[in-house]
């Protein structure tokens, strides 16, 4: 599955409707929101450590740009990344299913 191929609905909400996608869960993410964490996924995977774990933190940018965001924002930013990985649409793969705490990633 590629971006391209998600099928963004419409969500009304307290703010009005917006476009978006339904994350695991079934928790909805603005369109905005998934298309950043695209974005910022794509532009760092090449650089990463993949003999270790990564976490969406890491995914996304690193501490500094992580922190920018509310913690809602981050969480949406999370489930985000783990639709892409869930569908395959990133070379990752959850490790820790069954969390406790931060989800972890490895590279497939």
């Amino acid at each position: 599955m590629k971006f391209s191929d998600i099928k963004f609905t419409e969500h009304g909400g307290r703010y009005g409707s917006a476009l978006g996608l339904f994350a695991p869960g079934g928790y909805f993410v603005c369109k905005r929101t998934a298309e950043l964490m695209w974005q910022n996924a794509n532009e760092e995977l090449p650089k990463l450590n993949w003999s270790e774990e990564q976490t969406a933190e890491t995914i996304f940018g690193g501490k500094n740009r992580w922190l920018s965001y509310k913690v809602g924002g981050r969480i949406a930013l999370g489930r985000c990344l783990k639709y892409f990985a869930d569908n395959d649409m990133l070379p990752i793969r959850v490790s820790n299913p069954k969390k406790k705490g931060k989800r972890k990633y490895r590279h497939k």
